[in-house]
C-alpha cells in the first residue's frame, strides 16, 4: 500500500500525524554556565535548599482531537 493512500486514508478520517520538533543542542558556553550554577548548588545547605519549591510540571498532547463536532 502506498504512503499517499495511507495519508489520504487518514485525512479522509480527520487522523493527522507531526513530525516532532528539533531542539537544539547545547553550546559550549551554556555548558559551562550550567557547570557553574551546579558548582555553587553543591555547597547550599539543607536549610537553603528548605526555601526551593520544586514543580515538575509539563504539559503534554496525548490525543488531539480533530474531528469536527
Amino acid at each position: 500500500m502506498h504512503y499517499n493512500t495511507v495519508r489520504k486514508y487518514l485525512a479522509k478520517n480527520y487522523v493527522y500525524a507531526f513530525r516532532p520538533h528539533r531542539k537544539p543542542f547545547l553550546k559550549p558556553e551554556h555548558k559551562k554556565q550550567r557547570f557553574a550554577w551546579a558548582r555553587i548548588m553543591v555547597k547550599l545547605e539543607d536549610k537553603d535548599w528548605a526555601l526551593v519549591e520544586f514543580s515538575d510540571e509539563a504539559t503534554f498532547k496525548l490525543r488531539i482531537n480533530t474531528r469536527p463536532p
